[in-house]
């Protein structure tokens, strides 16, 4: 299998059942699903059963849905908990095992690197207890995240 992914930016327009003929036409086993659609379609209001089966049928397996948007932007925490819980219950459904969250980038945010950085930590404590065992802000030290140099 290749250790190449197709993101559905690719070809919006395309049913969600054609994506994945697509991808499977160009060997590609790894597919990047998105909520910044028209429309705001995941699933393309297919049932998730059925985009499970789809996935059988085609020998896809989607490796994240893409994404919680402006995820350390303080002010939108609750809605950001709000859309999180719903991403989530998506990719649990269709057996995704990972979801992207994007920090803001918008370069009218003047927020200096000091509260970009307090504001992405409290975020990311505020949304682990959503997620399973394996998610901890303990681990984050170790990861990349944790060592992460923060610039504005």
């Amino acid at each position: 299998m290749s250790r190449f992914a197709v993101n559905r930016i690719l070809c919006p327009g395309l049913e969600l059942e054609d994506f994945f003929r697509l991808a499977a036409d160009l060997q590609l086993g790894k597919v990047e699903l998105r909520n910044d659609l028209p429309g705001g379609r995941i699933l393309d209001e297919l049932p998730p059963e059925g985009v499970v089966d789809l996935c059988r049928e085609y020998g896809i397996r989607i490796i994240t849905i893409n994404a919680l948007q402006k995820f350390n932007v303080a002010s939108l925490r609750s809605q950001l908990i709000d859309e999180l819980r719903e991403l989530i219950g998506v990719a649990r459904s269709i057996r995704c095992p990972a979801l992207v969250l994007c920090p803001n980038n918008d370069v009218t945010d003047n927020r200096p690197a000091n509260q970009i950085r307090t504001d992405t930590v409290s975020a990311m404590k505020a949304f682990a207890p959503l997620f399973d065992d394996r998610v901890s802000p303990e681990s984050w030290s170790l990861s990349a995240f944790g060592k992460a140099r923060w610039t504005h």
